[in-house]
This record gives C-alpha cells, sequence and structure tokens, in this order.
C-alpha cells in the first residue's frame, strides 16, 4: 500500500507548483518562502521547487531567473539522480 502523507506543508507545495503552472506572478514569492523554509532533511528534494521556480519567473518574463532556477533544478536532480 502506498505511503500518502498531506500535511500542511506538503499542500503549501502543491499550491505553488499550481500557481506556478498558471502563472500568478505571486507564485514567486511562495516559493522563494517555502523554498527558504524546507526542511534540512529535504534539501535534496529541492530540485521540484527550483523546477518551479523556473517556470513563475519564465511566466512573468525573467528570462535570466528563469534559466538560473532551471541550472540549478537541472544540476541538483543529476547529483540525486532523479529524472525530473
Amino acid at each position: 500500500m502506498p505511503l500518502l502523507i498531506l500535511g500542511e506543508a506538503h499542500l503549501e507545495r502543491w499550491r505553488d507548483h499550481a500557481l506556478a503552472r498558471f502563472g500568478v506572478p505571486d507564485a514567486i514569492n511562495h516559493l522563494t518562502i517555502a523554498l527558504a523554509h524546507l526542511p534540512s532533511a529535504f534539501n535534496p528534494r529541492e530540485d521540484a521547487p527550483l523546477v518551479d521556480l523556473a517556470v513563475a519567473h519564465a511566466a512573468a518574463g525573467d528570462r535570466d531567473a528563469a534559466l538560473n532556477h532551471a541550472r540549478q533544478a537541472r544540476r541538483l536532480a543529476a547529483k540525486i539522480r532523479s529524472d525530473r
């Protein structure tokens, strides 16, 4: 049976993901705060929020920030061997 955990942090993470995907400008603030408060045990999982930040910045027209976050996500994903 799969394990499913839906705590407040998880629900906020999914909300932030959705905000980024829909191009909501406030997504950048939400994701930046969430990334800063990510528990140290989850540091290897920073790749997904970084991808969302890249998407949010791209939607806002900030190409340089989008590329920066995308590169960070790619490096981290390669380090932890994630296919995201």
